[in-house]
This record gives structure tokens, C-alpha cells and sequence, in this order.
């Protein structure tokens, strides 16, 4: 009786572990795997400042300027003589002034923007390359980047999910992708001659 009795207690629990093991296996299967964030759904999950690229025109002469930006949702907006000068060092708020006095024209392939503006991290810590130039002109014209920038302890969390671009030891840099003056300035990189040219694109479609 006592064999039997194991015996059925023995059967009991080889068929719950199998049944736990097959409903372990279905939950996997039904659990959907982590997608990655695309388009605005990745700008406004990652930590990304207000604008994300830059063109500008300078009168050397008489320092009057304007141009455009894209701005952290996907947004071409055009800007003259706004107050508020922009650096390579800047925060929100000086970015904030630029924003408040620009005027939304469109919005531009939001793909593209991600795919250009992912590469701006290390763009920027690449070296520029200078050459000089026999064009004669007053206007200087740049084409620029941003990118969030923090201080080297905080480099292994840059741009990451959840982050917070008001912290105070994180700045937003403007690096310059291409600049046509005195000399012509450039990063050599495929990827910056790339962005160059999808902004290019871009402002020629205005005209």
C-alpha cells in the first residue's frame, strides 16, 4: 500500500513539474521582446538638448545673422538677428532664446534627424580639419551640431534613458560640423561630410 501510495505521490509531481515547465516556456513565447525606440519616441526618451542642428550666416562686417535649426521634436524653424548668443558651451536657457525667437516652418524627416543626430557624441570629439581658402567673402556660413556633455564621471550615463539635461554638472555643446570664412573648416569623418550634406539638402529645399 505504502509502494503504491509513492508510487501515485511520485506521478503527482513529475506531471506538475512538467506542467510548470510547458507554462514557463508559453509565457516566454508570449512575451514580447524590447523593441528599440525610433524616431521622436527615441528623442524624447533620450536626454537630447532643445536643438539638435544648426545653420547659420554671419555678416562679418556688420555681425547680423540668421539661419535655422531643428529643434528636439523634429522642427525647422527659421531665425534672424535673435538675441541670445549661442557658444560651444551653452545651457537651456540660452537655447531657450534662440528657440523663442525662431518660427516653425516644418518638420523634417524625423528618421533621418535620429539616424544623423545619434552620431553628434562622438562627431564632436573628433579634431577639425582646416584648409586655407582663396574665396573672398563677407558672410561666414557653419552648420553645427549639438549634443549633451557631462563632466568625465558621468560619461558612462551620457545621453542615456531618464537622464536629466538640467543637472549641474552637464552642458550643452555646439560643435561645429562644417564652417566656410576665413578658411574652410571641417570634421573628415563620413558620417559628419553625411550630416553636412542631409542639412545642405535640407536648406536648399527652402529656397
Amino acid at each position: 500500500m505504502k509502494l503504491k501510495f509513492y508510487t501515485l505521490a511520485t506521478l503527482l509531481l513529475v506531471c506538475l513539474f512538467a506542467f510548470s515547465s510547458c507554462e514557463k516556456e508559453q509565457l516566454i513565447r508570449n512575451t514580447p521582446s524590447a523593441q528599440p525606440l525610433e524616431g521622436l519616441d527615441y528623442l524624447r526618451a533620450m536626454n537630447t538638448p532643445s536643438i539638435l542642428f544648426q545653420f547659420e550666416a554671419v555678416n562679418t562686417f556688420t555681425g547680423d545673422r540668421e539661419g535655422w535649426l531643428i529643434d528636439e521634436e523634429g522642427n525647422l524653424r527659421t531665425y534672424e538677428n535673435a538675441g541670445g548668443a549661442i557658444t560651444s558651451m551653452n545651457t537651456e536657457r540660452e537655447l531657450n532664446k534662440l528657440l523663442n525667437a525662431s518660427a516653425v516652418i516644418e518638420a523634417v524627416d524625423v528618421d533621418a534627424l535620429v539616424e544623423h543626430f545619434r552620431n553628434n557624441s562622438s562627431l564632436a570629439a573628433l579634431a577639425l580639419t582646416n584648409e586655407a581658402t582663396s574665396v573672398t567673402s563677407d558672410t561666414e556660413i557653419s552648420y553645427y551640431g549639438y549634443h549633451m556633455r557631462y563632466a568625465e564621471q558621468q560619461c558612462s550615463s551620457c545621453n542615456t534613458v531618464g537622464a536629466n539635461k538640467e543637472t549641474s554638472d552637464a552642458y550643452i555643446e555646439r560643435f561645429v560640423l562644417e564652417k566656410t570664412g576665413e578658411q574652410f573648416s571641417y570634421r573628415a569623418d563620413e558620417r559628419a561630410r553625411a550630416a553636412v550634406e542631409w542639412l545642405k539638402a535640407l536648406g536648399e529645399s527652402m529656397n
